[in-house]
């Protein structure tokens, strides 16, 4: 009897959820996102991208710089990383805010991450660099990057999980062709392709995609133009 009750309050201490220790670390719930944006009207050339989905969580951001011009800068790579008005920065550490990057890669040299530094506290970055070199640039003499603090921010980011894509790949026979590739965000792995006819024969009209629904303008083997509807990829 007495090895029956320890067996039942082992089984229960194990099962039982703690209480009064530490604080709730269950993620927030993620919800599906779709861009562009539901009502949109786009026009696509053949092999680009129709619409992207990926799974988010809305998340509190501390302590943050706005930029309110946009600024366009080089990778290491050689390539330009485009930092639009709006974007949040993210404080790194007493003097130097970061831009955001939601790949995942180790090598965000070329992801964007890119910082600015406002050394005299004038409301304007008058210094940058990439977040992973120590060279240092300055911004001409009145030509620093305005921005603003904010104590927090809001904003859904993309989580970890299964990214899909679908790509506008013509127009034959009364049929819009089209590729769903499906990959993880992190880590990295091969991708899935699903090759899509979709029977659209007067060139116009109403196209759904499972749960994402468009409505088609004009399509030709080149291009596509069509306004979101609703749903999700």
């Amino acid at each position: 009897m007495a090895q029956a009750i320890r067996a039942i309050l082992v089984a229960a201490l194990f099962a039982a959820p703690a209480i009064g220790h530490g604080k709730d670390t269950a993620p927030p719930p993620t919800q599906a996102v779709t861009n562009p944006q539901a009502g949109a009207t786009y026009t696509t050339q053949r092999l680009g991208t129709l619409a992207e989905g990926y799974e988010a969580q809305l998340v509190t951001l501390k302590d943050v710089a706005i930029l309110k011009v946009g600024i366009r800068t080089r990778g290491k790579d050689g390539n330009q990383v485009r930092v639009p008005a709006g974007s949040i920065l993210v404080r790194e550490d007493e003097s130097w805010f970061c831009s955001q990057s939601f790949s995942g890669e180790e090598d965000d040299l070329t992801r964007g991450i890119v910082c600015y530094a406002d050394m005299d506290n004038d409301g304007r970055f008058e210094r940058r660099r990439l977040k992973r070199s120590r060279s240092v640039s300055k911004f001409r003499q009145g030509q620093g990057l305005a921005y603003e603090l904010r104590a927090s921010h809001t904003q859904l980011r993309p989580v970890e999980g299964l990214k899909r894509v679908l790509v506008f790949d013509g127009y034959s026979k009364g049929k819009v062709k089209l590729r769903r590739i499906e990959f993880l965000l992190r880590p990295s792995k091969p991708e899935t392709v699903e090759r899509l006819r979709i029977e659209l024969p007067d060139g116009s009209g109403p196209m759904q995609v499972d749960d994402l629904e468009f409505y088609v303008d004009s399509v030709s083997q080149d291009r596509i133009t069509l306004r979101r509807l609703r749903g999700n990829l």
